[in-house]
């Protein structure tokens, strides 16, 4: 070894302070950019912390979903094994959880000796079919308790399944005018609980139903008030014949 290359290893310029160690040949691998392996390991916990963002929004969504779905009762928080959660089946305020399904009832199949009638109303039994022809002078009628109209009352054993549940009225109707039909009103009576109001019907020269909805209020003691579908055969009070082949309910 000469004597110049003994002096240049043995003399090392002094370390600023503050200042990066400097990095040997040998410490590097052969090709490699340090700058670059940087900018990948930085890179690598970008990509890996977006990853875990998009997933917990993806859970955050998919829950509120399921929430969503179950206020609006349009799936039953049983099925997801979040009773307790929600207090039972989804069947809204007021109702009974997980009260059994009931398939539609017929309360009215035509005999007019089921139907009870408010002062300016008429029945009359068709001798032909098992029909109910209605007529009303009243131009202005109640819904609330037996109401002002024709009323058939709900079987006493049906309630307990009703109360507190939403329930579909059906009432399968034609009309008897000579001209134009005369619109209709039908109504669902809690007694002193409350009703639907009456709901305007415009029926055809042939049976057609027509359906409304109402959420039966729960009695003091279930059963005990008397429970009616009500209609008001002509809105017009003009005594035009309204024919009723039959009623039916059932929980929407």
């Amino acid at each position: 070894m000469s004597y110049r290359d003994e002096q240049d290893r043995a003399y090392s310029p002094p370390a600023r302070a503050g200042s990066v160690p400097f990095e040997r040949d040998e410490d590097l691998v052969p090709g490699s950019d340090p700058a670059a392996g940087r900018q990948r390991g930085r890179s690598g916990g970008t990509s890996l912390l977006r990853s875990l963002l998009v997933v917990l929004l993806v859970l955050v969504a998919i829950t509120g979903g399921l929430l969503a779905a179950v206020q609006f009762r349009l799936v039953d928080p049983a099925t997801f094994g979040l009773s307790g959660l929600f207090g039972g089946s989804a069947a809204g305020a007021g109702s009974r959880p997980n009260a059994p399904s009931v398939q539609a009832e017929v309360i009215f199949a035509g005999d007019a000796k089921l139907l009870t009638t408010a002062p300016g109303n008429t029945v009359q039994p068709d001798q032909s079919a098992s029909i109910a022809w209605l007529r009303t002078t009243v131009k202005s009628a109640s819904a609330a308790g037996a109401t002002d109209g024709v009323t058939v009352v709900i079987p006493k054993e049906l309630l307990p399944r009703l109360e507190g549940r939403r329930v579909r009225v059906t009432i399968s109707a034609r009309s008897g005018a000579e001209g134009t039909p005369i619109p209709f009103a039908a109504a669902y009576s809690a007694g002193p609980k409350g009703n639907s109001n009456w709901i305007v019907f415009v029926p055809e020269k042939e049976f057609t139903d027509h359906s409304f909805s109402f959420v039966v209020p729960i009695g003091d003691m279930e059963g005990s008030d008397d429970h009616r579908v009500a209609i008001w055969s002509d809105i017009e009070g003009k005594g035009v014949p309204l024919g009723v082949r039959s009623i039916t309910i059932q929980p929407d």
